[in-house]
């Protein structure tokens, strides 16, 4: 069992030897926003740049069609031929597309999608219950985290 300082001197490791990943996406995250500011200087004060935005505008066509078409899940049967097994490779299959279904999967695929097209990474949690103490469905819950958060989240 690793001790609390050992789990942290590796989550100090890992974020040194990620952030020049961090910073190559913050550096996304700013042109994607419009928090950068493109010198014009042929253009006077009142005068607004007519630059669209590429970044962004190729990062939103990119990641909506990737998440445009849901993977299909496939469960085989243990004992293929008998009924009973088959069944219960349908119940499974059925059970996991009703947890994406009540998960709002299409929404989560696109955030996904976009993480994955704007920063190369599209880490999830899945945890067995939700955030929401009102919500007392015994499912798995599916959470997109933003990569650039992932470690920063806990300095």
């Amino acid at each position: 069992m690793r001790s609390a300082e050992d789990i942290v001197s590796l989550y100090r490791q890992r974020l040194r030897e990620r952030s020049p990943f961090i910073n190559q996406m913050e550096e996304v995250r700013r042109h994607y926003n419009g928090d950068v500011v493109v010198p014009l200087p042929e253009l006077d004060e009142l005068e607004k740049p007519a630059v669209a935005n590429l970044i962004a505008q190729g990062i939103e066509q990119f990641s909506m069609r990737v998440a445009s078409v849901m993977p299909d899940v496939s469960f085989p049967a243990l004992h293929p031929g008998i009924q009973a097994s088959e069944d219960k490779a349908y119940d499974r299959r059925m059970a996991t597309l009703g947890w994406w279904d009540m998960n709002r999967m299409p929404i989560k695929m696109r955030r996904r999608a976009r993480y994955m097209t704007a920063y190369g990474s599209s880490p999830i949690t899945i945890s067995p219950v939700s955030l929401d103490p009102n919500d007392r469905r015994a499912i798995p819950f599916w959470r997109p985290r933003n990569p650039i958060a992932n470690y920063r989240d806990w300095e």
